[in-house]
């Protein structure tokens, strides 16, 4: 968990300069789209652990096959950090208001 928040502030550094820098919908595409995938999980029944695992898995795959010519590995390994992000801006893990 140290490690996804440390990597909390670079994920949102680097999207601050993508969206600076002529990307300005970046952050809402991936945030919808880790969304989206993870909708797509939570349907099946699996623990929030199985489903951060099926998540890294299928996005680290659909990146590696179709833009890997635009991302380095390094980067495409960082795919769970992204997660977490989108997951701590989302609050998906978060406690319901009791």
């Amino acid at each position: 968990i140290e490690k996804y928040r440390d990597n909390y502030s670079i994920v949102e550094s680097r999207l601050n300069s993508l969206e600076l820098n002529g990307h300005p919908g970046i952050r809402k595409l991936i945030i919808d789209y880790v969304a989206k995938k993870y909708r797509m999980l939570s349907c099946k029944g699996l623990t929030p652990d199985d489903i951060i695992c099926c998540l890294d898995e299928k996005i680290t795959q659909e990146l590696e096959s179709r833009y890997l010519s635009f991302l380095s590995l390094e980067e495409i390994s960082h795919a769970d950090s992204v997660i977490f992000h989108v997951f701590a801006k989302c609050e998906i893990f978060s406690k319901p208001p009791v």
